[in-house]
Parts: structure tokens; sequence; C-alpha cells
């Protein structure tokens, strides 16, 4: 991963162990952190990758019409500046 171009990823990168996840399974990597109930998304783990990350294509082509555009990131409304320190523009 050290040849990753930060300017133009175009997917969600998880590194674990020194390996760069995408895609679907880094997003399963960060529900596998999280606390119930969002933490239960790990049973997609069965999946085969080649179809979950058909799902995660076709829902990120389509997110604005699933979940909606905001203008500005939702968690820096009435956060601190030290949230607001750790978030890159």
């Amino acid at each position: 991963y050290s040849s990753l171009d930060i300017t133009n990823i175009n997917s969600i990168c998880v590194i674990t162990k020194g390996k760069l996840n995408t895609k679907s399974k880094a997003v399963l990597l960060i529900l596998s952190k999280l606390r119930f109930p969002y933490n239960l998304g790990m049973i997609f783990f069965v999946i085969p990758n080649i179809i979950r990350d058909l799902f995660y294509d076709l829902i990120a082509k389509n997110r604005y019409n699933l979940f909606g555009k905001t203008e500005h990131c939702s968690l820096l409304k009435n956060q601190s500046d030290i949230l607001k320190n750790k978030l890159i523009e």
C-alpha cells in the first residue's frame, strides 16, 4: 500500500496488519470493531468477496439517491475543535 495514491481514492480503505483492504471487506472490518448491533454485520463475511463488492459498488453508485447529499460533514456540526482537527478535508 506504499504506492497508494491518496489523491485518487475511489473506495473506503482500511489497513490492518500491513494489508490494504478496500470496498466491502473494509466496511466489514470497521463493523467488526463497533458495538452491538453494528458488529452483527460481520455475518456478511460468509458471502464471497466478489459478490459483496458487487453490492458495495451498487450502493456506492446510488448513495446520494439512497442516503441524500449534504453540503457539509454532519460530524462537524456543533463539534469541538478537537474533532475538527482530526478530519481530513
